[in-house]
């Protein structure tokens, strides 16, 4: 299994201060991990200073082939 949080941790520390766009096409489990993961990584939540907060937004994408 995908260690999404090890991600989501260097994208943050690579980030900080910006809003980073999470594009997500897969399985309806591996897109509810990740809207979780981004919820739980955003420093919104983490209470902290917005000059080094950053903010995950997910985004479902779909192809229909």
């Amino acid at each position: 299994m995908m260690q999404y949080a090890d991600v989501f941790d260097e994208l943050a520390a690579q980030n900080r201060g910006e809003c980073v766009g999470v594009l997500v096409s897969g399985s309806e489990s591996m897109q509810a991990d990740i809207a979780q993961e981004c919820k739980r990584k955003s420093s919104f939540h983490l209470k902290s200073t917005e000059a080094e907060s950053t903010m995950f937004h997910y985004h479902s994408v779909s192809f229909i082939l």
